[in-house]
């Protein structure tokens, strides 16, 4: 289908993705590490691609790292076989599944629920999943220095602090930068999973603890949950690119669809223009003489309705008996000449031009510009140009068509006239050869409402 205006316009816009087969999908989850802290609450998100209704699959969603199931849902219901640890703890938020979107909601995150997940979607044809990864890190409290005397050469300097998740190290350092070597540390795992951390340094010095009065002792625990932060920040830093890059490209698109609503605009614009420019009316009258047996002719010449009976009606030769289908009385040898057909509401027709010659009697013929006819047809809910190949021109309803006639140039146009859009054109040699109109209004058995009618322009 193509706009009709003046002079030479073209718009595309594709995508060029790789996309799955008949009934397969790609299952999307996040791109990178979730980083989430201990005791609070995370979300987990998935969906499909292409995006499709995924009420009666099976979702699983697993963490590879424990036994058991975290959440599963199967036959449109959430079923209790979740792991002991995640009951109570973990469900699916399904508001948007029938765009295949779900997501996994984890309340009062644990330490335990660090390490590798895996989202699982089942159909009835097709299966696959997403793999994403979970960080959990925990900040404890600030470290506590006591200082004890220990021998009478040294002092016992001890660094307490709880609620740390991973496990973190412990360094001592001086006012200078100065490093000191500890002589044991205790770790010991707190419920429900964080790590309470001491480190005893002993045997320094009276005459360093003399001379260095104002020693300031810092307890640095150095821990994987700083590598986390790191993470955190550049995860955040990759988002605020992606975002904004985003925005870009979104504000790039409104900028395109407003230029392609503009041109579009313009384009119906001249289309009308155009049309108007075309509508010489030719005052087309059906003639009762060549219907088919099956076909009436109102008396102005006007409709045609298809009769469940054989009217008897007299077999003279200019008739058609096999194929069902009336002409109209006008005849062209030249020039230009526009006429619109009611076509709204019918299920089955079919409009155009023929050969004042073709067959009309005997054998079938078939209605093709090689035998003299050019027209389109509507059937199934397809209008089709019924060329060399068959041509699918629409599978809008119409209501209002035009019929364009450009014989010096050996052209036949169609026009959705209700959108000011050309449907079709022949290009073709006439011969020389009088045209006249062709109309067939479909039968009873496809067809309850009004025939076909000649339209005043």
């Amino acid at each position: 289908m193509q706009f009709f205006c003046v002079g030479s316009w073209t718009c595309l816009l594709s995508l060029l993705l790789p996309w799955p087969g008949a009934g397969q999908f790609l299952v999307i989850g996040p791109s990178s590490p979730i980083i989430v802290m201990v005791g609070e609450e995370a979300m987990f998100s998935c969906h499909l691609s292409p995006s499709m209704d995924a009420q009666n699959m099976e979702v699983t969603w697993r963490h590879t790292n424990k036994s058991g199931l975290v959440h599963n849902y199967r036959n449109s219901q959430d079923k209790d076989q979740q792991h002991p640890e995640n009951q109570g703890r973990a469900e699916i938020l399904r508001e948007n599944i029938t765009r295949g979107q779900v997501a996994l909601r984890i309340r009062n995150i644990h330490p335990a629920d660090e390490g590798d997940y895996r989202c699982f979607f089942l159909s009835s044809t097709y299966h696959n999943e997403a793999h994403f990864k979970v960080l959990v890190t925990g900040t404890g409290m600030a470290p506590r220095v006591h200082v004890e005397p220990d021998t009478a050469w040294g002092i016992r300097l001890t660094c307490t602090s709880t609620g740390w998740y991973p496990e973190p190290q412990v360094q001592w350092k001086g006012r200078q930068g100065l490093h000191f070597t500890q002589d044991y540390e205790t770790v010991r795992m707190e419920e429900p999973g964080t790590f309470q951390d001491w480190s005893w340094t002993m045997g320094l010095c009276v005459f360093l603890v003399l001379l260095e009065v104002s020693l300031v002792v810092t307890c640095a625990l150095l821990m994987r949950a700083r590598r986390a932060k790191s993470l955190l920040k550049e995860q955040h830093e990759l988002l605020k690119k992606q975002r904004e890059k985003t925005e870009d490209e979104n504000a790039e698109l409104e900028e395109e669809c407003g230029r392609v609503k503009k041109e579009l605009a313009h384009r119906k614009r001249l289309a009308e223009a155009e049309l108007k420019k075309i509508q010489r009316f030719a005052d087309i009258t059906l003639d009762a003489a060549t219907a088919h047996p099956y076909l009436a002719v109102t008396d102005d010449g006007k409709c045609v309705t298809y009769v469940p009976e054989r009217q008897d009606v007299p077999d003279n030769p200019e008739r058609f008996d096999t194929l069902v289908g009336v002409l109209g009385r006008n005849r062209f040898s030249g020039g230009d000449h526009y006429w619109e057909v009611g076509v709204a509401g019918k299920s089955m027709w079919a409009v155009g031009l023929c050969l004042e010659s073709v067959r009309r009697k005997g054998q079938y013929t078939k209605a093709c510009p090689e035998t003299g006819f050019w027209i389109l047809r509507l059937q199934n809910g397809e209008c089709s140009a019924f060329a060399t190949p068959r041509t699918v021109v629409t599978r809008e309803p119409l209501s209002r068509l035009g019929v364009f006639l450009e014989y010096e140039k050996g052209l036949i146009s169609f026009y959705n006239v209700t959108e000011f859009v050309i449907l079709f054109t022949f290009k073709s040699n006439f011969k020389s050869e009088p045209l006249r109109p062709y109309f067939y209004p479909g039968t009873v058995s496809a067809e309850k409402t009004n025939g076909l009618s000649i339209l005043k322009v």
